[in-house]
């Protein structure tokens, strides 16, 4: 069964300025609260392959286009996903989107719980730095 996250937050930054941030895939632990490194391979070239390490313990590979090749320590499979800056006024509109399945052995609603905690956290995170 697919299940899906989408997530979205409005930020007091120009698109520009929002996009410059989360741009990098070897980026990610500049903005994400539960990202301490994410080294990519091929920077932001398609099919580069990075490992997230995360704060705590635990890593998630996952390859440009956000296609999770070993979810780790997350409760979920098959997963892809995008993230989408728009302008909205004078701010930003940032779409954190998923599709996956439940890792084996978890259920549904415990890995879209968890996968919008990992959206939500990520996004409160980029708003606090691009407006504090």
């Amino acid at each position: 069964m697919a299940l899906s996250v989408v997530e979205r937050i409005s930020i007091g930054a120009p698109a520009a300025r929002v996009w410059a941030a989360i741009r990098n895939f070897d980026g990610l632990q500049d903005w994400h609260p539960a990202v301490a490194a994410s080294p990519a391979d091929k920077a932001n070239a398609e099919g580069s392959v990075r490992k997230l390490s995360l704060q705590g313990g635990g890593a998630v590979v996952e390859t440009l286009t956000y296609i999770m090749e070993d979810g780790g320590p997350l409760p979920v499979a098959g997963y892809r996903s995008t993230i989408a800056v728009s302008a909205d006024g004078a701010g930003s509109q940032v779409e954190w989107r998923g599709e996956f399945s439940a890792a084996p052995g978890t259920a549904d609603g415990d890995a879209t719980q968890t996968m919008r905690g990992v959206y939500r956290g990520g996004l409160e995170s980029l708003k606090g730095k691009l407006e504090g």
